[in-house]
């Protein structure tokens, strides 16, 4: 009786730990990161909704850009200061800082998310 008890203790214990793994919990700096995102994306999908033009649509873009890419290019620039140029970031940087320069906005923001 004391076996099968400690058995099907074991197992609940087992059952718990199993259920936790499956459960996952977004850490503070995740949860920042997937707000940025969607606060992206979605003002990219309202920038196109209301099909605005000139330097609002440009700011607008800019201002979607800033909030998601601002890691990248702070990490990129830390890089340079570094002497560790040829990372990811700063080449992601390049790439998207290159595509507003060319007047293709939703291309630079794009890539950043």
């Amino acid at each position: 009786m004391t076996a099968r008890f400690i058995c099907s203790q074991e197992r609940k214990i087992r059952e718990d730990s199993l259920a936790g793994k499956e459960e996952t919990i977004m850490s503070k700096k995740q949860k920042k990161v997937w707000i940025r995102i969607i606060a992206s994306a979605v003002l990219m999908v309202l920038i196109e909704l209301l099909s605005l033009e000139g330097y609002f649509r440009q700011g607008l873009y800019l201002i979607a850009y800033l909030v998601i890419g601002y890691d990248i290019l702070k990490k990129s620039w830390k890089g340079i200061r570094n002497r560790q140029v040829f990372d990811e970031n700063f080449l992601m940087a390049v790439a998207t800082l290159g595509a507003l320069l060319l007047g293709d906005y939703k291309e630079g923001v794009a890539v950043m998310l």
